[in-house]
């Protein structure tokens, strides 16, 4: 019952804080979503990230939600809103396996209000259903080396669909090789745990994800004649998006005038580690997940021994692991790249506020009980002092980004002449259910204002302009392709519109111009 009643909560609030259309990474898994949903070739001429298409487990079960439901926000983001909800079933199954009911019910309860997954519910993102089926992946080989079958099959059969939940994992994101060390860990320890009989479980996660593998090798080849096509193109998206990983110049590099040794020494040492144990919009559960184990290899807990193994060696790959494997490039560390992370460091945290906090509750106060629930208590405050104003913030200012372009998308037909930044345009595309042609112009393909013609419509949306300035070289212009690396092309109309242009609708962001006659370029 209790479990139920948290995810109604965690329903509620993800349907409240819903995000839908967001234009960036998530548009390009919408737009093939859509190329398969109506059974339409993908480009050949496609030159963005070279990482997007292979991710078929993102936008396949989208697309055949887009051919069902049409192309449409909720049709887009129900996969990933039904994975969220369902990782806080499997986030309890596993803190109860690891550390009873009680850790259960905490691990689910923090996960339904974790401001990560609440923002990743409601976007078509690799991220979340990656770590998802990878945890089930996990989970399941845990689960069989506890209750391991005397029926052979059954335990290869255990271990294949396991490694089936490993393959799916792969064909949403590359993420999951970080996941290697301590797979290697599991299987010896799962091992010497649970006998002989446990070879037959690897042996079916061998297959299953074996073959998923094979599978995706066999059709690259047929496809472009090439067996390692993904692992080649993994390699080539971190070439071709330099701005977007450890490089001079990026948000995840370093500036220039400091050279690449003292950048790296920074990343590896300060950073890096301060972005995973100390970042407050983690709630500060990875950090409180490693001080965890510290207090369970103290107590000589071993229930902690297969989840810390798990939250420390993803903490190690995450900060030490390379984006590339011809050579050592960090890895950049925005947050959702992290979600792999997030569900043993909850299933850590929640066994170990139930080992510190349930004694009190049943009235034993010998003084190392009241002190191991101190420190129980100090994790839920300082969680809790992090989690406030997160959670405060995206309860109390559910608007997000897109919304000006929403409420104009009525205005705005396929064969009306509108002129306006790319994602703006972008978005247009996708509620206008990705039409063949359109009659629209990215503002980074004119010179100025006098190439606009009379009848257009104008759409100035400042917030948006301002980001593809800052975000020079990304994968958001329309048609689709790349922004200029020197930033977006700013013209004068942003902040003064011509004579001739009526102004029709506007908000804090955005103004929509009817253009009337065509007057000097300002």
């Amino acid at each position: 019952m209790a479990l139920l009643v948290i995810l109604v909560f965690a329903a509620a609030l993800r349907i409240y804080m819903f995000r839908g259309w967001v234009g960036l990474d998530d548009a390009e898994y919408a737009r093939f979503a859509a190329l398969f949903a109506e059974g339409r070739p993908f480009p050949s001429d496609y030159s963005g990230p070279a990482v997007f298409p292979l991710r078929v487990g993102v936008f396949v079960p989208a697309g055949l939600l887009f051919r069902w439901f049409g192309v449409n926000e909720w049709a887009m983001v129900l996969y990933p809103l039904a994975v969220s909800l369902t990782s806080i079933v499997l986030i309890y199954a596993s803190a109860a396996l690891f550390f009873g009911w009680r850790a259960g019910l905490m691990a689910a309860a923090l996960l339904s209000a974790y401001h990560w997954d609440l923002d990743s519910a409601t976007k078509l993102l690799p991220d979340l259903p990656a770590a998802f089926f990878a945890t089930t992946g996990i989970m399941l080989i845990v689960a069989l080396e506890r209750h391991v079958s005397r029926t052979w099959s059954r335990a290869f059969a255990g271990g294949l669909l396991a490694g089936l939940a490993f393959g799916l994992a792969w064909l949403c994101k590359e993420s999951l090789a970080y996941l290697a060390p301590f797979m290697f860990t599991l299987l010896a320890i799962t091992v010497w745990r649970g006998g002989p009989r446990m070879w037959l479980v690897w042996a079916g996660v061998a297959v299953g994800s074996a073959s998923v593998l094979a599978g995706e090798m066999i059709a690259y080849q047929a496809a472009t004649g090439d067996f390692l096509f993904r692992f080649h193109e993994v390699e080539r998206n971190y070439r071709q998006w330099p701005n977007g990983f450890f490089t001079s110049g990026s948000d995840f590099g370093w500036k220039e005038g400091t050279t690449r040794s003292a950048a790296l020494m920074d990343r590896l040492f300060v950073s890096g580690p301060r972005t995973i144990l100390f970042d407050p919009s983690l709630y500060y559960v990875p950090f409180i997940g490693l001080a965890a184990t510290a207090y369970a290899w103290v107590r000589r807990d071993r229930a902690f021994l297969v989840p810390g193994l798990w939250l420390w060696a993803l903490v190690v790959m995450f900060n030490f692991g390379s984006s590339s494997s011809t050579e050592y490039i960090p890895l950049a560390l925005f947050h959702r790249y992290m979600y792999l992370m997030f569900f043993p460091a909850i299933v850590v945290v929640a066994g170990f506020l139930a080992r510190t906090l349930a004694p009190v509750l049943h009235l034993d106060i010998r003084p190392r009980t009241l002190v191991a629930a101190g420190g129980g208590l100090a994790a839920v405050v300082l969680m809790l002092w992090a989690a406030a104003p997160h959670l405060y913030y995206d309860v109390t200012n559910p608007r997000n980004w897109t919304d000006e372009v929403k409420k104009l998308r009525a205005t705005v037909r396929p064969d009306v002449s509108v002129y306006a930044d790319g994602i703006t345009l972008r978005a247009f595309e996708f509620f206008a259910g990705y039409p063949e042609r359109t009659a629209w112009t990215d503002f980074a393909n004119i010179d100025s204002s006098k190439d606009i013609p009379p009848g257009s419509l104008v759409v100035v949306n400042k917030q948006y302009i301002a980001w593809l300035n800052r975000n020079a070289g990304m994968w958001v212009a329309f048609p689709p392709g790349p922004t200029d690396r020197s930033g977006y092309r700013m013209h004068t109309f942003y902040d003064q519109a011509p004579s001739n242009w009526t102004e029709i609708w506007k908000n804090d962001n955005a103004r929509l111009y009817k253009v009337a006659g065509a007057v000097p370029a300002r």
